[in-house]
């Protein structure tokens, strides 16, 4: 999700500091370090957001509290933004392949767009100017003397036909 180009190392840790007994800190905390990350990456024009989605009484629930969990069919995170997911963790009690569809299409669609939406404009009020990121130029030359060097002996390499499995990692490393 960085620009191209992009070589600032870059680390956002986010941690609980306080939690109650019946909401998920998972949830808030993934959606802190997301908050922190958009903020910082900020040369990125697309913001991110993140949904827990419960299955409850045939209802899917937006960040589902811990008393909720316990009777849900379904626990899927969705993180995404407005218009593409980008990571999914789920795990479901023997539910329908099309009810897990529903879930994914649920999150993102009634509510992360809701969050990106949000986040889009505070990034308008603030007004800040984006980070500018300059990708290095593509060394064509030197890509074309790579490739003839170790080309076909890398092609070689990954052909699982002709290399069982851990012998082509052997030969890739070489």
């Amino acid at each position: 999700m960085f620009a191209e180009g992009f070589k600032c190392e870059t680390q956002v840790i986010a941690f609980v500091l306080s939690a109650d007994t019946e909401n998920d800190p998972d949830v808030l905390r993934h959606q802190r370090s997301l908050r922190g990350a958009d903020t910082f990456r900020y040369s990125v024009p697309r913001p991110i957001g993140a949904v827990r989605v419960g299955l409850v009484d045939g209802r899917f629930i937006v960040n589902p509290t811990y008393t909720e969990m316990s009777d849900s069919l379904l626990n899927i995170m969705v993180v995404g933004t407005s218009d593409a997911i980008v990571m999914i963790e789920s795990g479901a009690k023997e539910v329908k392949e099309e009810t897990v569809v529903d879930a994914i299409e649920f999150a993102p669609h009634r509510n992360q767009k809701k969050i990106c939406a949000v986040i889009s404009d505070l990034r308008a009020k603030v007004g800040k100017p984006k980070r500018p990121v300059v990708a290095p130029e593509f060394d064509e030359a030197y890509y074309k003397e790579l490739e003839k060097k170790v080309g076909p002996r890398l092609a070689d390499a990954l052909d699982t036909q002709k290399h069982p499995k851990l012998e082509s990692y052997d030969l890739v490393r070489s």
